[in-house]
């Protein structure tokens, strides 16, 4: 019962991070007139994103098992998190213009 409690806060919280990015992040390009074209390409990149994650944690879960699935959602969720805190200052200093 708490695996699957446990698991549904994360897909919670997975869900809220990228709904935050991508309805927050486009208002942020109001000034410049491109708030349609961010949002397309955030909402491009969502979709994407899902359909290859489909596909591609099916093949690793058969191919690899279940505890190298979630080792490989490990190291995606630590990728992201770095590019996240890579961008950190130049997304500052992008709202700081405004």
């Amino acid at each position: 019962a708490f695996t699957l409690v446990l698991s549904a806060l994360i897909v919670c919280l997975m869900h809220g991070i990228n709904l935050m990015l991508i309805t927050y992040a486009p208002g942020r390009f109001a000034a410049s007139g491109k708030v349609s074209t961010v949002s397309g390409i955030t909402n491009v990149a969502t979709y994407v994103g899902s359909a290859l994650s489909s596909y591609g944690i099916a093949l690793i879960a058969e191919k690899a098992g279940w505890s190298n699935t979630i080792l490989s959602w490990i190291f995606i969720a630590l990728g992201g998190a770095a590019v996240c805190i890579l961008c950190i200052r130049r997304w500052a200093r992008f709202i700081r213009k405004k």
